[in-house]
């Protein structure tokens, strides 16, 4: 049998989100923009963002969602909403996020849906189409998210790690 690093990857991640489960999850996908016009002194001119670039944005829509429902206790006491988050996306297919989002039991599914909708269009990078909706099958829902077909690099490096929180 050969070794597969994208297998190993994989599972060590099931394992995780197996084990730290997401309580009260949604599945959510936002697209991102796939690029964005420039305007410099010498004339304008169309930039692509990178994965940094796509960190920093998810960054900000989590920080901005945070803030809206914990208010100071966000800043104050670090409450955040637990989040995994991975990319997709390829030359054929527009760069996209997949979460696994918890929503908050104080708050109505489509009040947060529509909270969520309201962060992600303020971001520079969000894209209009949005999907939300609840899980009914976890562990599909997290395969799904790790399928490997989609991905523009490897597996580990789509997850965005440093916006992740279990």
């Amino acid at each position: 049998m050969v070794w597969n690093r994208q297998d190993s990857t994989k599972t060590a991640l099931l394992d995780l989100l197996t084990e730290k489960r997401i309580t009260n999850p949604l599945a959510v996908t936002l697209t991102l923009k796939q690029a964005y016009r420039v305007q410099t002194d010498y004339g304008s001119f169309v930039h692509r963002p990178d994965l940094i670039e796509y960190q920093k944005n998810n960054r900000y829509f989590f920080n901005s969602l945070n803030k809206k429902v914990f208010g100071k206790g966000f800043t104050r006491y670090k409450k955040r909403l637990a989040v995994f988050p991975v990319f997709e996306g390829s030359k054929d297919i527009r760069t996209h996020l997949h979460l696994t989002l918890e929503r908050p039991s104080r708050i109505m599914p489509l009040e947060f849906a529509d909270l969520i909708r309201d962060c992600w269009i303020k971001t520079n990078l969000g894209y209009r189409n949005i999907d939300i909706q609840e899980i009914n099958n976890y562990d599909a829902w997290i395969n799904y998210m790790l399928k490997n077909r989609t991905k523009s690099i490897d597996l580990l490096s789509c997850v965005d790690v440093e916006n992740m929180y279990l």
